[in-house]
């Protein structure tokens, strides 16, 4: 190679250089001018990190004899045209399909308006992908399965009638049974989507269940006695002795009244998977305390969690519902019905903000009076 300096003339090189350059992806390097063929692939390799896997193609075009055109110098070819090479573009060749590289004199510099064109196709192309995408999102939205719980847990809130503080305690389900159903509780945004989708469905089928099942349920006990009041006086020691169940057959008033109470229950049931607050007192006067349940939790569940935040043995103990009916005299009355341990808490008429009482027997409680 004969080189000329631009800047000034003067500077040149007499002998020729045993140099060329070599183009690939548009950078441009002085190279030594190999004799050999596989030397020069090894050089272009070296110094541009060419895969090892990938063929290369070298071409020239600075002849007048290529016509202008891109022509590929073979290896068979290469140890005549080696002397009078000065330039070579290199063309990398990937699974059969080669990457055309362009060359410097092949690649013009953009000028004002071509720069102004290709911002506005860029820009058009980039607004038509935006309204694709768009369309292609607008789907129905999918159904979201439901999230399976295996292990619910009953949360026990502050006591209530209690100014002085706040306690909070965290009651885990530690009842072991393998017998009991998993309840399934909805994500926020699957409930959403399930009600906007089947919302008269959903309901009339979890009505017809509950009442199916309502009417298949064992038929409470009834006790009768007063619901301790909410304040008790803390100088207080002896706790309120319960009163005997009553073993008098319901009168017909009181059927009528247990018969409008089990419509208002019908008609204000309470779903499986819906939380609410139950206020609950046990045989001290501390024992006085909110829980947070669900209507699909079991009775002993909840008797489980109480028992243990009142350190009471649950064995002898038992959730009794307190409601206030008519006696035969017309007169209101607290009266308590027993929940069975394995109903549900919406089975057993259970409902938000109502208010429970645990028994305990008599002897077992004597017993801790004593020690006290």
């Amino acid at each position: 190679m004969h080189i000329t300096s631009t800047i000034n003339s003067r500077t040149q090189s007499i002998d020729d250089i045993p140099v060329i350059l070599v183009n690939l992806e548009g950078k441009t390097k002085f190279l030594p001018r190999p004799e050999k063929y596989e030397e020069l692939d090894r050089l272009v390799r070296d110094y541009y990190t060419v895969d090892t896997r990938a063929g290369l193609h070298f071409e020239v075009c600075s002849w007048d004899v290529c016509a202008g055109q891109n022509v590929e110098v073979t290896e068979a070819a290469y140890p005549f045209l080696a002397p009078l090479l000065d330039s070579v573009s290199v063309v990398v060749v990937q699974d059969g399909r080669a990457r055309v590289m362009p060359t410097p004199s092949a690649t013009p510099p953009l000028r004002g308006d071509d720069e102004i064109e290709d911002e506005q196709a860029v820009r058009d192309h980039l607004a038509e992908s935006e309204s694709s995408h768009g369309r292609a999102t607008e789907s129905p939205p999918c159904r979201v399965p439901k999230v399976e719980s295996e292990d619910e847990e009953v949360f026990v809130g502050s006591r209530y009638g209690d100014d002085d503080g706040d306690r909070s305690v965290h009651v885990d389900d530690d009842d072991g049974d393998d017998d009991e159903e998993a309840e399934e509780e909805d994500a926020p945004h699957a409930r959403q989507v399930l009600n906007q989708e089947f919302p008269s469905e959903r309901k009339q089928a979890k009505r017809k269940v509950v009442r199916d099942e309502e009417e298949d349920a064992p038929q409470p006990r009834v006790a009768k006695q007063e619901f301790p009041s909410e304040r008790t006086s803390s100088k207080t020691k002896a706790p309120p002795k319960p009163r005997a169940e009553s073993s008098k057959a319901p009168t017909a008033k009181s059927r009528g009244a247990a018969s409008r109470s089990d419509d208002t229950a019908e008609s204000s049931h309470v779903d499986a998977d819906e939380r609410f607050k139950v206020y609950v007192s046990g045989p001290r006067p501390e024992h006085r305390a909110e829980f947070m349940t669900r209507g699909g939790h079991l009775v002993k569940k909840v008797l489980s969690g109480v028992c243990r935040t009142f350190d009471l043995d649950m064995a002898h103990a038992k959730l009794m519902l307190c409601m206030q009916l008519p006696n035969e005299h017309g007169e209101n009355e607290v009266v308590q019905f027993e929940c069975a341990n394995d109903d549900t808490v919406a089975r057993s008429g259970i409902k938000p903000n109502a208010k429970l009482i645990v028994r305990v027997e008599r002897e077992v409680y004597d017993d801790e009076e004593e020690e006290d």
